[in-house]
């Protein structure tokens, strides 16, 4: 919600009519909860350093890589999700967001420094599944 009042607060500019203010605001809804479910379903069948990771058959997993993901401050979890979930080269990442190429890896790595972090107190499996994370 608070990325769709973000980018709602960015482009109220380019509203051309008050009256179609509720089917725009949800247009930008329905996007981001696309995005958000494409993000989940290769998380949900993701790979790290080469084993294969069904979070479809334990949803514990699948529910620690995306809550050290959701806890991200949110330049760092765009730019994970941006180069690691959805395939995007650094010139990519570096023009979305807006920074240079050498800004966005760094960020990328301190991202997936964080990641790690997150699972400093887990088992050994959400432990495997961080380390994996590059």
């Amino acid at each position: 919600m608070q990325d769709a009042l973000w980018i709602i607060n960015q482009r109220l500019g380019s509203l051309r009519s008050l009256s179609s203010f509720a089917g725009w605001a949800f247009q930008i809804v329905k996007r981001l909860c696309l995005n958000l479910n494409k993000v989940s379903m290769r998380l949900a069948h993701a790979e790290f350093d080469g084993h294969h990771v069904d979070a479809t058959q334990n949803p514990e997993t699948r529910m620690i890589v995306i809550s050290a993901i959701a806890s991200l401050p949110p330049h760092y979890r765009e730019a994970l999700l941006l180069f690691d979930f959805l395939g995007h080269s650094a010139g990519e990442v570096s023009h979305t967001l807006g920074i240079g190429e050498a800004a966005a890896r760094a960020r990328l790595h301190r991202a997936r420094m964080m990641v790690r972090e997150d699972f400093a107190d887990v088992g050994p499996l959400a432990q495997g599944i961080a380390n994996g994370i590059r």
